[in-house]
């Protein structure tokens, strides 16, 4: 499924997330990284709200590895 962000900053293609970007979701959460075809794909660091920080690999918008960190 594709991302809908608050707030996008980063390339685009056709109208779609794609290629490195940065995007605030409700609620405060952010992601920054890569995207491919509107989804979370590749490397990237996603932070919750709490702090709680992933630094993963995205596949199709879903954690391929589970690196947690908290801050």
């Amino acid at each position: 499924f594709l991302i809908y962000s608050f707030s996008y900053s980063g390339d685009k293609e056709k109208g779609l997330y794609h290629g490195n970007g940065e995007a605030t979701f409700a609620g405060g959460h952010e992601y920054k990284g890569a995207f491919a075809d509107g989804c979370m794909h590749g490397k990237g660091k996603y932070k919750w709200a709490d702090g709680v920080t992933y630094n993963e690999v995205f596949v199709a918008f879903n954690l391929f590895n589970k690196e947690k960190q908290q801050q």
